[in-house]
């Protein structure tokens, strides 16, 4: 039974359940001991058979509060855009649940235990953390006195990278603009979002053949990146399309999109849609998405150049932990390398008189 002081409150507040109904109220005590007993007499009023007073507010449903806690964090000047945007998408997913309908006092561990989100993990936890935070703001306002502890789930990491052969099943299938999409992915290690928000007149660097990323995910996000030669033909050929489109001819964007709003020139977002039902096509499997074009780059870039300073900037990282959960070496080239360092050995010993591995004495 939560015992907790308000903000606005020198009094302790009781919050509790009895037989599905709520009573909640001031103690009209300072000391929280002294608060435990008076909630302690209600309980015990009840189990006795008298009535108590339902107070206070009538908390709104989950789905009419969030329009004014998203409301309130646009308006917070202290959080950074990109958690303003996580929180916006974690509301969107909660507006898809049913705990859209409950109303935020009756939202418990349990209630949200029992939820079943869409897709990843990560995705379950984007809802739960915003969950976690539209409650502190019900707290803030009053309809609640304490916010439920919940559970995250657990976040399976990407271990999946694109064979040769998977690679030319999806170029096979996909549609564009999803299959360039795809190709800048995989030959640039950049994110989906930075690639469908290429700019040809300001990112493009025609004479040097780099590509340049304005911002992004982290503080490394701004670099530039050499681009490969079939980077370099899809990019003249969008702006090739371009100048010859209608209306596609003012456009900066290499991926622009077909829809206009309020006569703006906007560039696509997502690919997703087109992605998933190639890959559904193909027959790939489930794990293997879009992103894993950022992993398989990175993982074939630090297998190259064994540089892993050059693969962390030219794929935006900050920190070596997070440079580590784009590495995915097959285990299987251990063998080789082995043998290639047994048979440099064999060479330099054989030149010195000496023999390599095992003695050819038999056991006594």
């Amino acid at each position: 039974m939560p015992i907790a002081r308000k903000t606005d409150s020198p009094f302790f507040w009781y919050d509790f359940r009895y037989r599905g109904v709520r009573y909640r109220g001031s103690t009209k005590e300072t000391s929280k001991a002294a608060a435990r007993g008076f909630e302690a007499q209600l309980v015990a009023k009840l189990e006795l058979g008298d009535e108590l007073p339902v107070k206070g507010r009538r908390a709104p449903l989950l789905r009419d509060f969030l329009p004014q806690f998203l409301a309130s964090f646009v308006q917070n000047q202290l959080r950074a855009q990109k958690t303003k945007d996580y929180y916006a998408n974690g509301a969107r997913l909660l507006l898809n649940t049913v705990l859209s309908e409950f109303p935020i006092d009756r939202i418990t561990t349990s209630t949200v235990a029992a939820v079943r989100f869409p897709h990843s993990g990560s995705n379950a936890n984007n809802a739960i953390r915003t969950l976690h935070r539209v409650l502190s703001h019900g707290v803030e306002r009053g309809f609640l006195c304490v916010v439920p502890r919940f559970h995250l789930h657990e976040e399976k990491a990407r271990e999946l990278i694109y064979t040769p052969n998977q690679e030319a099943q999806m170029l096979a299938l996909l549609p564009q603009p999803a299959n360039d999409v795809f190709v800048v992915c995989m030959d640039m290690g950049m994110r989906p979002k930075e690639v469908c928000r290429i700019n040809l007149l300001d990112d493009v660097k025609w004479l040097e053949n780099l590509l340049s990323v304005p911002d992004g995910k982290t503080k490394a996000a701004k670099r530039e990146i050499g681009m490969s030669e079939r980077v370099l033909e899809i990019l003249k050929r969008r702006a090739r399309e371009n100048a010859a489109h209608p209306w596609k001819k003012d456009s900066p964007w290499a991926f622009t999109s077909s829809r206009r709003r309020k006569g703006l020139i906007r560039h696509i977002t997502t690919v997703n849609k087109a992605f998933a039902k190639a890959k559904r096509d193909a027959g790939l499997p489930e794990d293997l998405v879009l992103y894993s074009a950022r992993h398989t780059f990175g993982t074939e870039f630090m297998e190259s150049t064994k540089d892993l300073k050059l693969t962390m900037k030219t794929m935006g990282h900050v920190d070596v932990k997070t440079a580590m959960r784009y590495q995915h070496p097959e285990t299987g080239q251990v063998g080789d390398v082995i043998n290639k360092r047994n048979a440099k050995r064999k060479s330099a010993t054989a030149q010195n008189g000496h023999t390599f591995g095992h003695s050819t004495l038999a056991l006594q």
